[in-house]
């Protein structure tokens, strides 16, 4: 009888311990700028890194800026920002949020005009059709840039490739912005930023 009892209250307390093991802990405020790595897809701070990283590079560049001044002297060019691709694989990643941290910092910089072409579904299919020939007619770019459209359009693709082996996982993102200019037809500025994160292999598994 008593070695019933022993038995349980044993089990009652490891019950209990694993109930206190499982219990959440109460929500706390974080910082969202702070690095955080919680999975080997893409989050929250990859995101905004690759927003803030490229975005400034667009705005410290030399050579854009030459372009600008001789374009448009005593002008401040107008931009618009298509939804950037998705080509990882993370097909629910909010890219309209992406192209919307975009825009507000090309908007706060003061060095653009914003026009959002987004909400113009005919006028957004004409330009993206003719970003994405190799065969673009300069004539008719010069004369669509003359009707009420902007001087500019950013777009660009996020891809991300995975590697991995018996002991490490790679995960290798790559946003790309291109600058186009509907006067010229021609991309004024191109760059992209890399993230890649790595997972070694514990003792007892992943």
């Amino acid at each position: 009888m008593k070695m019933n009892k022993v038995v349980l209250c044993g089990f009652g307390a490891l019950c209990v311990g694993l109930f206190a093991s499982c219990v959440s802990t109460q929500p706390q405020y974080g910082d969202a700028s702070e690095a955080r790595v919680l999975g080997m897809g893409v989050g929250s701070y990859d995101l905004q890194q690759n927003t803030i990283v490229m975005v400034d590079s667009l705005l410290a560049n030399p050579v854009l800026d030459r372009k600008l001044a001789q374009q448009f002297p005593g002008k401040t060019p107008t931009i618009s920002v298509t939804q950037i691709k998705n080509e990882t694989m993370q097909l629910g990643l909010n890219m309209k949020s992406l192209s919307d941290a975009i825009s507000t910092k090309l908007i706060n910089s003061g060095k653009f005009d914003f026009m959002d072409i987004n909400t113009n579904p005919e006028l957004l299919g004409v330009l993206t059709g003719m970003m994405d020939s190799p065969l673009t007619d300069e004539k008719k770019m010069i004369a669509l840039g003359t009707h009420d459209t902007p001087d500019y359009i950013l777009n660009g693709t996020l891809v991300e490739m995975r590697e991995s082996s018996d002991n490490v996982r790679e995960t290798y993102l790559k946003l790309t912005l291109r600058l186009f200019n509907l006067r010229t037809g021609k991309i004024d500025w191109a760059d992209d930023h890399e993230i890649r994160k790595t997972q070694r292999r514990s003792s007892v598994g992943w």
